[in-house]
């Protein structure tokens, strides 16, 4: 067997074991390697070692929180027929993306601050300034990107294999949010 089809197999058997375990270690070390690979990509200097973890940490965190969304919408409209596609697909995205943004920024400028020496006030000022500047585009863009990869996630995609599917999108996603986050 190829190594794709192993690791496929390892996927599948550790999902159906320990789904939450395996969505929050899959997304956490996806979006470590990914990040790290976004800001090699986009000509950092250094590695920042603590934008990598920040990112990586929330990925896990919310990782089993998603794969448990994915679930839910399968059982309450199972099949990938366009009449059923469609509202899922729609469904998961406005409530994902209506808490995922704003979750992601605050997870930033509060993490990284309480990695340093915090001046909350300053925090919470630059948290709230970010919100209400940057997330009317990262609405609008995040719409854009993930309806086609919210649509293929459940049409296509098989469950065990849906974090780490979401996961290698939430790099290229992630990439521009983290910048949207670090600016």
């Amino acid at each position: 067997r190829s190594i794709m089809q192993r690791m496929n197999a390892v996927l599948r058997s550790a999902s159906s074991t320990r789904p939450l375990g395996t969505a929050a270690c899959t997304g956490f070390c996806v979006m470590a390697v990914g990040d790290a690979v976004a800001q090699r990509s986009a000509g950092e200097k250094q590695f920042d070692p603590q934008r990598n973890f920040v990112s990586a940490a929330y990925n896990g965190l919310a990782s089993p929180a998603f794969y448990r969304w994915y679930q839910l919408m399968d059982r309450l409209a199972p099949g990938v027929a366009i009449r059923t596609l469609v509202p899922k697909v729609l469904a998961s995205q406005l409530v994902t993306t209506g808490l995922n943004n704003p979750c992601y920024l605050l997870w930033c400028n509060v993490a990284e601050a309480a990695c340093g020496t915090a001046d909350w006030a300053a925090v919470r000022s630059r948290t709230t300034g970010q919100l209400r500047r940057e997330l009317p585009n990262l609405y609008g863009s995040s719409m854009l990107f993930w309806l086609p990869v919210t649509g293929a996630s459940y049409s296509l995609v098989p469950d065990h294999l849906r974090v780490l599917w979401v996961s290698a999108m939430s790099v290229a996603w992630g990439g521009f949010a983290s910048h949207v986050a670090h600016r």
